[in-house]
């Protein structure tokens, strides 16, 4: 077993407890065996080269929260994997640690995202930009933020970081759909040309 098989499981489990608890944006779901976990994310227009690694979580007075890697962007466990129908979530910083998602705001609708599972690629459009205030919101208002990071029936990407870059008091969402046929094709050649031009340290 890999070792991030091994620490999915584990997630997973401790992710249903928080469930059974009431944990907001922590739903629950079954997770498909042939799926894999992304292991990169390419942004060409942003300049971003990173890692994916799974996100823990931390239980806080507030409640439970993603723990998400300082210099990487952090997979939810709970969300779908690459090629499922479901929402495949990525959390990441912006403004401490690796920076991983700084310059995420810089996105329009059309920019391409390219996820990795060792040699696999998928490729994605992004579709929607929203950013939400967190930082004294109502619960109400927090409930309804979480739902961007709840499964879905339909196949999609969503990013998620802090906003503006000199705070915390918002959250920034990128909505990025699949690409199909000839476009997920010539998504994928630009996403190998970016593999041997930009590649990982």
């Amino acid at each position: 077993m890999s070792r991030l098989r091994a620490v999915t499981r584990v997630m997973s489990l401790l992710l249903v407890v928080l469930v059974l608890l009431g944990a907001p944006g922590l739903a629950p779901r079954v997770l498909a065996e042939e799926g894999q976990p992304p292991t990169r994310v390419v942004i060409p227009a942003i300049g971003l080269d990173a890692a994916v690694e799974v996100a823990g979580v931390v239980v806080t007075p507030g409640g439970p929260l993603w723990d998400v890697p300082e210099d990487a962007a952090g997979w939810h466990a709970t969300s779908a994997r690459l090629g499922e129908a479901g929402n495949l979530v990525l959390s990441g910083h912006h403004n401490t640690g690796g920076m991983v998602f700084r310059d995420l705001h810089d996105l329009v609708v059309g920019d391409l995202i390219y996820l990795y599972a060792g040699e696999e690629v998928h490729t994605y459009a992004v579709a929607q930009r929203v950013v939400l205030r967190e930082t004294g919101a109502t619960p109400a208002r927090r409930q309804a933020n979480a739902h961007w990071i709840r499964a879905t029936d339909d196949e999609r990407l969503t990013l998620v970081t802090c906003y503006p870059w000199w705070t915390n008091s918002h959250r920034l969402i990128v909505v990025a759909r699949p690409l199909e046929g000839q476009d997920k094709a010539a998504g994928a050649s630009v996403a190998m040309r970016s593999a041997r031009n930009v590649p990982i340290n």
